[in-house]
């Protein structure tokens, strides 16, 4: 499995988990070059024809969730007898490892996790999604912070599975729900009570019910009370506690509506503001005294003997409609008729729009650009959270609408100072400024610009540009004396080219570079030519023929030709140069030495015929 390919693009190259429905591995999409995980179902599951049909319909679902807290789907198919699922791949650690690790979390990191977790599922639950297999194990927590919820495809597909299976199953039983034990039909409450099962494992560090098995365990869902999480840590707020225990209801219509109300009021329990949590569970446990009827005398349970009775019932009716009249007064004076502005800032139009309603108030909305705020969250309310207000007062809030786009203006041609008051007036910044030679541009002009003329960003985005040096230059080095192959690498590595000009005669060796034009020192821009006059070494001459000349003749001309002549005698009849060295036609560099042999005459003629 280590090198597998999945669907011609997904390179599998390590595995990084499993469990009792999957194996999870690490690969790199070839075509997009990014990193993801493949989960591969085991064999077993794809031989079931009904679960390979819910896997089918619900990885279709899931693919569908797009939310900053769900793990999203890219991909998935069948390949080799299975199924496979490609997903984005999540650096960190599932809740379940970090609880083992760590022991209990605090309750700041509690409700940190538990209101993320409540994101994904109120989105999901919008969308008709239910996950059903809500655990620490499908949990993950980036080193960031960031919370991750997976497996909403694969958790539906296997909900029918048997809970008398072991391993993951055992896991699963801890967290499932008390209709879910009883195989009934589940909601958005089935997710809602799993949550509050990892919250009691979160502050606890163990979940509330266990067992020798998963059947065990199953039961106590449905009929045992969890022991309050304040019995096991203390430290653990009474209001947090209530959220829990009202997450973890028997009855889905005890526990919150949605997962939305659940993540509301853990943000008024950190907002400090009373909890319906708190208020549930305060109304659940008050028991109200009976009235008792005002005490009567024995004479006065019966009306005297003989007389009319209508004058006792109108007494009884005025009393009777006095006392309805003061509960009516007390009423109105006592129930309160200001609340205490809650804060909104941050929240969704729509969330803020829904706890500004639960507590009573109106909200009014204008909008505008924010550089800081997500478009569509509150960046202000007047009057500020905290504030006393009348019941049905208007809160009004300002919601974001993103950073205001802008279109990028064309700057290149212009100078640094003016492409930048440019940017500034149109609400952007000027970036990462590059500079670079460029001889068709002058020194100090914006060559390019990246994001391009007319593309539309958000104000206050960065733009890069890239400046012009001017035309490079490059300072001439010294190359006289040098042969012209050394002349040529100097001035090649100076970014400078080189041209010989002409070759001249000299005393120099041959090839020995006797001029350059401009001299050394010069400055020139990159790429220029530098030409060079180069000797061709001394002059030479052709050894004349002067053979049959008279010494002085043959001295003469040889000399005048700038060789010098060296003479030796040979015995022979003649008295001219009979012989020479170097042979005529030879070429010889002037000043060169040469030979001539000059008879002596010693020798007679040959005599005749």
């Amino acid at each position: 499995m280590a090198e597998q390919l999945f669907a011609d693009r997904y390179q599998v190259t390590e595995k990084i988990g499993g469990g009792g429905m999957a194996e999870v591995y690490k690969a790199a999409d070839s075509v997009l070059g990014r990193t993801v995980a493949v989960k591969v179902l085991h064999p077993q599951f794809a031989r079931d024809e009904n679960f390979v049909a819910r896997f089918r319909q619900e990885a279709q679902a899931a693919a569908n969730l797009s939310h900053p807290n769900i793990v999203n789907i890219y991909d998935w198919g069948q390949q080799d007898s299975t199924y496979y699922i490609i997903m984005e791949f999540v650096e960190g650690k599932n809740l379940k490892e970090i609880i083992n690790a760590q022991g209990p979390l605090s309750p700041k990191k509690t409700m940190d996790v538990t209101k993320q977790v409540a994101s994904a599922l109120d989105f999901a639950h919008r969308r008709n999604v239910i996950h059903r297999d809500i655990k620490p194990h499908n949990i993950i927590i980036t080193p960031q912070g960031e919370v991750k919820v997976m497996d909403f495809g694969i958790a539906r597909a296997g909900a029918d599975t048997s809970l008398t299976q072991t391993g993951s199953i055992l896991g699963t039983a801890q967290y499932i729900s008390p209709e879910q034990a009883q195989g009934r039909a589940v909601g958005a409450g089935t997710d809602i009570y799993s949550l509050g099962v990892v919250m009691y494992e979160m502050l606890t560090g163990d979940p509330p019910f266990t067992g020798e098995n998963p059947v065990s365990v199953a039961v106590k869902q449905v009929n045992d009370e969890p022991v309050a999480p304040t019995r096991i840590n203390p430290a653990i707020p009474r209001e947090l506690e209530a959220i829990v225990l009202r997450a973890m209801a028997k009855r889905p219509e005890d526990r919150y509506p949605t997962a939305e109300d659940m993540r509301e009021d853990i943000e008024r329990l950190e907002e400090g503001a009373p909890t319906e949590a708190m208020a549930a569970a305060a109304g659940a446990t008050t028991v109200m005294a009976p009235i008792s009827p005002p005490p009567t005398s024995r004479a006065a349970a019966k009306p005297p003997t003989g007389k009319k009775t209508w004058p006792w019932v109108l007494a009884a009716l005025g009393v009777m409609l006095l006392a309805a009249l003061a509960i009516w007064a007390v009423s109105a004076f006592v129930v309160p008729q200001t609340i205490t502005v809650p804060n909104v800032v941050g929240r969704t139009e729509a969330s803020a729009r829904q706890l500004l309603d639960r507590r009573g108030l109106e909200m009014a909305t204008t909008s505008e650009f924010s550089e800081t705020v997500p478009k569509g969250r509150v960046v202000s309310q007047d009057p500020e959270a905290g504030a006393t207000v009348r019941v049905e007062s208007f809160v009004n809030v300002v919601v974001s609408r993103g950073k205001e786009i802008v279109e990028v203006p064309n700057v290149s041609g212009q100078t640094l100072e003016d492409a930048t008051a440019q940017l500034e007036a149109q609400g952007l910044v000027v970036g990462k400024v590059t500079r670079e030679f460029n001889p068709d541009v002058t020194e100090g002009v914006v060559i390019r610009q990246a994001p391009s003329a007319g593309e539309r960003v958000a104000k206050g985005d960065d733009i890069d540009l890239v400046v012009s040096r001017g035309t490079q230059t490059a300072t001439v080095p010294n190359v006289v004396g040098r042969t012209t192959s050394q002349a040529r690498v100097a001035l090649g590595n100076a970014g400078l080219k080189m041209n010989v000009a002409d070759e001249q005669n000299s005393d120099e060796p041959a090839g020995t570079v006797l001029s350059q034009d401009p001299s050394a020192g010069t400055n020139l821009p990159v790429n220029s030519t530098v030409s060079v006059v180069v000797s061709a070494g001394p002059p030479m001459v052709t050894m004349p023929n002067v053979k049959g000349k008279t010494e002085a003749a043959a001295t003469n001309q040889l000399e005048a030709l700038g060789l010098v002549v060296q003479v030796d005698s040979v015995p022979d009849e003649s008295t001219n140069v009979v012989k020479q060295s170097p042979a005529a036609g030879t070429k010889l560099e002037e000043g060169s030495t040469v030979k001539i042999y000059v008879g002596d005459g010693s020798l007679a003629p040959e005599p005749g015929p």
